[in-house]
């Protein structure tokens, strides 16, 4: 070897050179990865705004009066599942819903509650006379992003409006309950209009979680006035009221929610500002450690090295088109017919779920997005099987002879709007709530109960009520 270089210096002084150029050029290379950064987005929250009011209607809306109840009542935001505990299970379709009889401990829990909250109702109920609102977002109050106007769509809004209105729901429906005990039926009418209204508006919001809980609340309340009509012998009059909310609703209730599909599309677009550079001409790089940085891991010093791996990774142009692509998708497949909708979502599974430089997040609220799909068909089938158990209960009442089916009740065949087919229905001697009958939807799913007069369940087992033994001495 030695006599090689001595004999070719010149061939090891440029097998030298070029190996420090090389060396060279792949330490800037690495630098230069590692110096990667976003150009944070400036105006995302306001562009967010900007299409959450789209083609909603301007102010004066409930949204403002919504508010103003909220703050006026600290305990809209206070109160919480843990509060209702002895009140709520979770159903079949995993909405909470109110357990155990309306009696004892559960009807006093109920009527304190009711007691506590129940004066905002009469605010609540004109807050929804006026047109449907658009959430206005904002980010936490004192944070960076607060601070310098601008941040993370995903990690810096808050959504402090979701749990009062879970709460409004709860005791509007619980007092929808005591005003058809008290006999006071118009008033029942005008809860369960107003929970289907709070429910709705809800869900056609930008966020995932929104339409999920919006729809919570309209199912608590189609759920709870299907068990006061099993539970109470409503007059003619008081069925006639509960028909025409019905048909009111039957506008309200979308087959699938796209919107929400609109506002995480928003939101993954947001995503990609915080995690590729932005070259002017809509492409760049993905940042690994941005993204790490951004889900709370190492984003600086030592992390840094993350963003070596770049290169292998699609750029921000690809990664755009195919987010694009994946909510497109999904749209397409939330109005398909049931049967042709669970093929669809699996072959989006198959290929999305790990695609475009975003790997396990593009499809990470998939099963969540299924549900709300799923449970929009629910809410429909829903509400035209509490309709026809009205219909029925009205012939109940003026005949007194149960009817053999339901078309027999109502004159004509019970439709399921989801599926085509008819409703189920059985005559059971001691079926739900004391009633001699069942109606089933003619569907499955794992996220919707197909029983339309669901019984009330127990109070859960696990909760002890029994006075605590005392301590010993």
């Amino acid at each position: 070897m030695f006599t090689w270089i001595q004999r070719r210096p010149h061939a090891a002084l440029r097998a030298a050179l070029i190996a420090a150029v090389l060396l060279a050029i792949s330490g800037w290379q690495i630098h230069r990865l590692m110096s990667l950064e976003p150009t944070p987005p400036t105006g995302a929250l306001a562009a967010l705004n900007e299409s959450a009011s789209r083609g909603r209607p301007a102010a004066p809306n409930a949204w403002n009066a919504l508010q103003t109840i909220i703050n006026a009542h600290p305990d809209l935001r206070r109160s919480s599942a843990g509060e209702f505990a002895l009140l709520l299970t979770r159903s079949g379709d995993d909405f909470i819903m109110f357990a155990g009889p309306w009696d004892g401990m559960n009807r006093s829990t109920h009527l304190a509650a009711l007691d506590r909250l129940g004066p905002m109702l009469a605010d609540l109920d004109a807050a929804l006379e006026l047109p449907a609102y658009f959430s206005r977002y904002n980010f936490e109050l004192g944070s960076d992003a607060d601070a310098a106007g601008q941040g993370s769509i995903s990690n810096a809004v808050i959504l402090p409006h979701i749990g009062p209105h879970v709460v409004l729901g709860w005791i509007n429906a619980i007092a929808m309950r005591a005003d058809a005990e008290a006999g006071r039926f118009d008033s029942v009418a005008r809860r369960l209009r107003t929970g289907l209204s709070l429910g709705t508006n809800l869900s056609a919001q930008q966020f995932l979680i929104e339409g999920l809980a919006g729809q919570a609340i309209v199912t608590t309340h189609l759920i709870e006035a299907a068990r006061l009509v099993a539970e109470i012998d409503l007059p003619p009059d008081a069925i006639a009221g509960l028909l025409a909310e019905f048909d009111r609703a039957a506008g309200m209730i979308d087959a699938a929610n796209m919107t929400a599909l609109e506002g995480e599309r928003f939101i993954l677009h947001d995503f990609i500002a915080w995690t590729f550079t932005d070259d002017g001409a809509g492409d760049g790089r993905f940042i690994p450690a941005a993204e790490s940085r951004l889900n709370g891991g190492p984003g600086s010093g030592i992390g840094r090295l993350q963003n070596v791996l770049s290169p292998i990774f699609p750029g921000r142009r690809a990664t755009t088109a195919v987010v694009n692509k994946y909510y497109d998708t999904l749209i397409a497949a939330g109005s398909l017919p049931r049967n042709e909708r669970a093929a669809a979502l699996a072959e989006v599974q198959r290929k999305y779920s790990r695609s475009g430089g975003l790997p396990g997040v593009l499809t990470l609220t998939l099963p969540s997005i299924e549900a709300l799909m799923d449970r929009a068909d629910g809410l429909r089938s829903r509400l035209e099987g509490v309709r026809a158990m009205l219909l029925l209960e009205a012939r109940l009442a003026k005949t007194g002879a149960l009817p053999v089916s339901l078309a027999d009740a109502i004159g004509a065949a019970a439709i399921d709007p989801v599926s085509g087919e008819e409703f189920e229905f059985e005559t059971e001697p001691d079926g739900p709530g004391g009633r001699p009958y069942e109606i089933r939807m003619p569907w499955f799913s794992k996220s919707v109960d197909r029983i339309v007069n669901p019984p009330r369940t127990p109070l859960p087992t696990l909760i002890d009520l029994s006075e605590p033994a005392a301590a010993d001495g």
